[in-house]
């Protein structure tokens, strides 16, 4: 454990701007969407999607479910776009999850679920 004194030190050795902050943030969030496509690479997984609004435009959640590795069900938050097309589940199905799995090398034989909250087809 460090001595008061000791933790000021190395907190104020941390560089704390704007700029390197938000680039961190990026860096941390780009290596967790990729741990968990390479998840989705290799298991099953159903998805769940609902579209909401935020700050007064509409925005696509997509969440999925798959077994761990320990045999165990686990959830996750996958991405968060501007829905930018109508909220047709087949509009959002083919502008955000079918693109979003393809620039992911994600196979769509993966997907053994989706579920919606009565989108519009």
């Amino acid at each position: 454990m460090l001595a008061p004194s000791q933790a000021s030190q190395v907190t104020d050795a941390v560089p704390l701007g704007n700029n390197t902050v938000s680039r961190r943030i990026d860096k941390i969030g780009a290596n967790v969407e990729d741990v968990l496509c390479n998840k989705l690479k290799s298991r099953e997984f159903t998805v769940q999607l609902d579209e909401s609004i935020l700050n007064d435009s509409t925005a696509l959640l997509l969440s999925y479910r798959f077994i761990d590795d320990n045999r165990e069900m686990a959830e996750e938050m996958l991405f968060a776009r501007s829905l930018i097309t109508d909220t047709k589940e087949s509009s959002i199905f083919e502008s955000f999850v079918k693109k979003f799995f393809e620039e992911k090398e994600i196979p769509l034989s993966n997907m053994i679920a989706c579920a919606t909250d009565g989108a519009a087809a």
